[in-house]
């Protein structure tokens, strides 16, 4: 469990902007994605490093607005892994997307309402050489 929270700070340290632009790495080096998914290796644009996703998706939304991320994992039919209160008024909820685009889901979970951050998560990090 120490190990996941400290993978889910890491993550929370990574996170960007809300609508953040990715490259993912191949076999010419990194370029820009519109696709993503669980065990690629990316980094968001214009950033040196780079990391491995786990298929998590971590959200920040206000309390209020929770039910409506609920109702929306459901219907992506994707797995709810954590749901815990930052603060009073702030929920973190936790989501393995499996074999899904995390960048459809990331997007989808941005346009709900209260719904302040979206990043995905990482499995390891590494630097750009």
């Amino acid at each position: 469990m120490k190990l996941n929270l400290t993978w889910l700070a890491v993550a929370l340290l990574l996170a960007g902007p809300a609508h953040a632009a990715y490259e993912i790495q191949t076999a010419k080096g990194f370029e820009q994605t519109s696709h993503i998914y669980t065990g690629d290796t990316i980094r968001e644009v214009g950033s040196i490093n780079s990391f491995q996703t786990n298929g998590e998706i971590i959200v920040s939304v206000e309390s209020a607005h929770a039910s409506e991320v609920f109702d929306t994992v459901k219907q992506l039919d994707v797995q709810l892994v954590l749901s815990i209160d930052r603060s009073s008024d702030t929920k973190m909820v936790v989501i393995n997307a499996g074999d899904k685009d995390l960048l459809d889901v990331q997007q989808t979970l941005q346009s709900l309402p209260g719904v302040t951050q979206v990043s995905l998560s990482a499995k390891q990090q590494d630097r750009a050489q």
